[in-house]
């Protein structure tokens, strides 16, 4: 069996190069994993300088960099049971070059009141872009 080492793979063209470590962690460009109840916290992120909590359900994620035509997705769970019921519905994400901004609302039947914000104590999104 042999062993193939190298800094960089580009694709044929010479450009859009990654390393082995970026290949490794995923070509994601922005993930974070985020706990919005009582003092908000960032639990994991990557390339994530900062989150600002706006309002309750409502937070903005702040990029280390800026990206060229972002896209996103979220999602979140109310709590920490999966099968009570008690989720979030409805998550919407708007990824901008330099920041997401992220609702979350529950419109299940045992949720706080229908299509209503609230936090979570689990959100995670992930946003992708060209290079």
């Amino acid at each position: 069996m042999s062993t193939l080492k190298v800094n960089t793979i580009q694709d044929a063209s010479g450009n859009n190069g990654s390393t082995s470590e970026q290949i490794y962690q995923g070509r994601a460009r922005v993930w974070w994993y985020y706990d919005q109840r009582g003092t908000p916290s960032i639990e994991n992120s990557y390339r994530v300088s900062s989150v600002t909590d706006n309002a309750t359900g409502q937070y903005t994620v702040n990029y280390a960099d800026t990206l060229n035509n972002p896209c996103g997705i979220s999602g979140a769970s109310y709590n920490d049971n999966a099968f009570d019921a008690q989720f979030s519905d409805v998550t919407n994400i708007y990824a901008a070059n330099t920041f997401a901004q992220v609702q979350t609302s529950n419109m299940g039947s045992n949720a706080p009141g229908l299509a209503e914000l609230h936090d979570c104590d689990f959100n995670y999104g992930v946003i992708y872009c060209d290079v």
